[in-house]
């Protein structure tokens, strides 16, 4: 595969991208790599925490089916590049869903990690209200 230039942007919040860590940087600013992108979805929230050397970073993004959480790479190889939505959402395509939301009783029982259930536990509220 030949290489393809990525960037080391902030993610918007509610636009999608792929990410990929960099294999070869040209300077301070231009990032390549030869690794196929990964779509990683609608970004929905920055995390970040410590201080210093201990200081981190972790975007969220949601691909429509699940969280995609990408940590910041200490080293400075954390690329993404802007695409379009790839796949709907449940929040934005609410009145396609062919399949039935599982209770949270049945989500407590899957294992999801505590950000995981809490987006379904807030999407299922909008879906009720609507």
């Amino acid at each position: 595969m030949n290489e393809i230039e990525v960037f080391r942007i902030e993610p918007k919040i509610g636009k999608c991208y792929e990410h990929v860590e960099c294999t070869r940087k040209e300077g301070i600013k231009r990032c390549f790599t030869s690794v196929p992108l990964k779509y990683v979805g609608k970004k929905i929230r920055r995390e970040q925490g410590g201080w210093g050397d201990n200081g981190w970073v972790r975007d969220i993004f949601f691909d429509g089916q699940k969280l995609n959480i990408i940590n910041y790479s200490y080293e400075g190889r954390t690329c993404f590049r802007e695409v379009p939505q790839q796949t709907p959402t449940y929040i934005d395509d609410i009145t396609n869903l062919s399949r039935k939301i599982p209770s949270l009783q049945t989500l407590a029982f899957q294992n999801l990690s505590t950000v995981e259930t809490e987006y379904l536990s807030n999407f299922m509220i909008l879906r009720n209200n609507t």
